[in-house]
This record gives structure tokens, sequence and C-alpha cells, in this order.
């Protein structure tokens, strides 16, 4: 750790390098305000320097996954100068904070990802005068937001996304084996290993007749866990079965797949995004816990999760899913379409951009619930793949991606922000 002290702003800033025996190092930094009034972050980058001094030549080039759509890996030449590729598309972009930088010259890269759920940028700069103090290539990667990031309070302290940046020299085979190592090692949870890499059967929520006739199906082709996916509510943010298509409850279902030797999962949005939740008491009793917009001429409904009542709110019913029903595995899914800016607050004389308190939230939630359920699996599904971030990840086993699910980005009529006084 190094620490700084900027006298002029009464700031503290503490840089954290994380060493582990992959070639891949983390970097995070934490910010403490020790002035008597709020201050607001507008940038932070929590990596950035030179990668190579200048070698002469256009001798580098960057991969990265682009919002073509999911999965879709990009890779360009770095000409002379600066070149930046951004997502501000929101938390559901499909292209998660990602690069790679081949160095042509000598067979190196650098490959790193930025632990981060929400809007993002990361530039690298060419400068090919030898004479410059700054020749070779730089870098930058960090979130970003056209409001202030975040508004530290008098003594507060907070914590940046985290980038974690490896250095490879070989093929891009070793370089991306070098990520996956450390992902799998040192970022993604532990789990017990009778738990690990499941033969998973999942069935949308139909009716109990065919769950119970899909659970034999399940036992008899030797899968190992049963998720009931998703529909088996009627209205969004009540999370209880439909009593028409199940009159029994989800309970003896339950019961049946263990009696069947299977464990089981079930899948619920709790987050909010797509469905009827104005119907449900939650948005009756407590419209100002959520944000709606539309996407594709649909209504979206968002649970504000900055607020922390919102996010124990969630917590909550989450919990209450969890032990219910005894699930040995929770899917999570969230289908808002792209939230863009989203919301944005006044907070002590500056407007602050509502995704870093969102995902502080949101994040220290699924720590609770880890803590809580140790041998719970957890399981990624949102949209398909539009948040497979680190920072997502490490909080989650497992993901679940559908490239069907990859979106039109010309499609969407939400591209406006707002500001809640």
């Amino acid at each position: 750790m190094v620490e700084l002290t900027n006298q002029a702003y009464s700031l503290d800033v503490k840089i954290h390098t994380l060493l582990d025996d992959t070639p891949v190092q983390e970097r995070w930094v934490e910010i403490t305000n020790r002035s008597d009034s709020a201050v607001a972050l507008t940038k932070i980058y929590p990596w950035s320097g030179r990668f190579w001094h200048w070698i002469g030549g256009n001798a580098y080039d960057l991969g990265y996954q682009s919002n073509r759509g999911l999965g879709w890996f990009e890779r360009a030449s770095l000409p002379g100068g600066t070149t930046a590729v951004e997502s501000m598309r929101g938390p559901g972009g499909f292209d998660d904070p990602f690069f790679i930088v081949r160095n042509m010259m000598n067979g190196e890269y650098y490959i790193a990802h930025l632990a981060w759920t929400a809007n993002w940028r990361m530039e690298f700069t060419n400068e090919q005068n030898p004479s410059s103090p700054d020749a070779g290539l730089s870098f930058r990667i960090g979130p970003r937001s056209a409001n202030a990031l975040r508004v530290i309070d008098p003594g507060e302290t907070i914590t940046s996304p985290s980038v974690h940046l490896g250095r490879v020299k070989g093929d891009f085979d070793s370089a991306v084996q070098a990520m996956h190592d450390h992902i799998r090692r040192f970022v993604l949870p532990t789990r017990p290993p009778e738990r690990s890499h499941l033969i998973q059967y999942v069935v949308g929520g139909s009716s109990e007749t065919n769950i119970r006739n899909s659970i034999d199906v399940a036992a008899a082709v030797g899968a190992e866990l049963f998720i009931i996916d998703a529909g088996w509510w009627d209205i969004y943010g009540e999370w209880t079965p439909s009593p028409a298509r199940f009159p029994n409850g989800i309970g003896p279902l339950v019961n049946y797949a263990h009696s069947r030797g299977l464990l089981f999962g079930l899948y619920a949005e709790v987050e909010g995004g797509r469905g009827n939740w104005d119907q449900s008491e939650v948005y009756s009793q407590h419209p100002t816990w959520f944000y709606t917009q539309l996407f594709d001429g649909e209504r979206k409904y968002f649970l504000r999760l900055e607020k922390p009542e919102v996010a124990a709110y969630m917590e909550s019913v989450l919990t209450g899913l969890i032990d219910q029903y005894g699930l040995d595995l929770y899917r999570h899914d969230y289908i808002p379409g792209y939230t863009y800016e989203g919301l944005s607050t006044f907070r002590s004389g500056f407007v602050e951009n509502n995704y870093w308190r969102y995902y502080e939230n949101y994040y220290d939630v699924w720590e609770r619930i880890h803590a809580n359920h140790p041998n719970l699996i957890l399981q990624m599904t949102t949209c398909g793949g539009a948040r497979e971030d680190l920072a997502m990840m490490s909080r989650f086993h497992e993901t679940y991606t559908n490239a069907g699910h990859a979106m039109d980005t010309g499609r969407s009529s939400a591209k406006s922000s707002g500001v809640e006084s």
C-alpha cells in the first residue's frame, strides 16, 4: 500500500496493490475526506501508467469486448495519439470493461479487467515522438459518468473499483489463460467441491404438473440440480407461486426434487427490470423506491438500491426465498434494457450519479448472503450475459450466458437521465 496526502484539499489516498502467484495483480484506491465539507469525485482511474517505452513503428494492437453483440471480441491497431473505448449504456451493455494489448515487437501482452458494473472508459495513448517524456504506450481505465461519480462526505472513506492487470510474455492463449487462472483461484467465491460444476436441468415455471414430470426426467437422465426458471409467479415483486398453476405452492416440488436425489434451485428478478411491478404491493406502498423508464415500448421498473432502505428490502426478499424453500441455488436475473446514465441525485451541493452508491449497496447484499448461506450456489444470469464484470462475478459462483439475449443498440427510447432532489 502507498499512502498519499493532499494538504490543499485535505484528502488521504491509499493505493492498494495485491499480488498472488499468477501474473495478474489487482489494484484499488481508498479516498478519505478529512475536510469539513463534501468533495465531489468526478473522475478516477484506479490504474494508469505506461506499458512500454517507445520502440518505433506501429507496434501495438488492442483487443476488447465491443458492443456489437454479446461476446463480440474486437481487435484494432493502436495508431499514434489516443484511442478510447467506452460504454455509456448502463450496466446492461454486454461489453464488460476488459482489454488485451499486444506488443508485436517483443511478444508481450497486457490483459486487464475493471471490476465495475456500470459505465466505464479506457484510453490508450501511443506517443510516437521519441524525444517526448511520454514516448511509448500508456493507458488508463476507470468508471465514468456525466455527473459526479461519488460525493464524499466529511470523514468518509470510499473504495474505488479495482483493476486486475497482468503482463505476460508469450502467445495470446498464454495471456488469456493467465487471467483465467487468476479469476478462478482468486476472484470467484469458493464453494464446496460437491456443489461445483453440476449437471443442471432448467425448466420454466409453467405448472405444477409439468414441473413434477420434468423432475422425473431430470433424475432419469442423471442431472444433479433442478431449477425452476422464470414465470412461476403472476405479479413481479410478489414472488408467490401462481395459485392457478401451482395450487400447492413450490414447497412440495422442492421436497419432491430432493426425494429424487436432486438439488433444487429457483429463479427470480428481485432487483427489478421487466414485468408488472406496478401491480405489486411494494410498488403501491413505496413508489419512491422505484425508478421507471421506457425501453422498446415497455415500462421498466428498477429498485433504487442506492437507497439503503431499498437495498435492505431486496435483501429481505432474497433471504425469505432462500430460507422458505431451503434453496441449494438461487438464479438471479435482471432485464432492464439499457439504462444509460440512470438517475442522479443532488447531494451536499453536487449532482451525483447514483450508480456508485447503487453498486456499493448491491455488492454488500451479496456478501451478506454468502456469509449467511455458505452452501448456497449463486448463479448470475442477467439478460443472458449482460453483467459479467469481475465485481459482479466475485459475488457469484457461476454465470449463465445466452447469446440469444443480445439486444440491438438502435431500438432504445431511454436515452435521457434524471436528477432527483
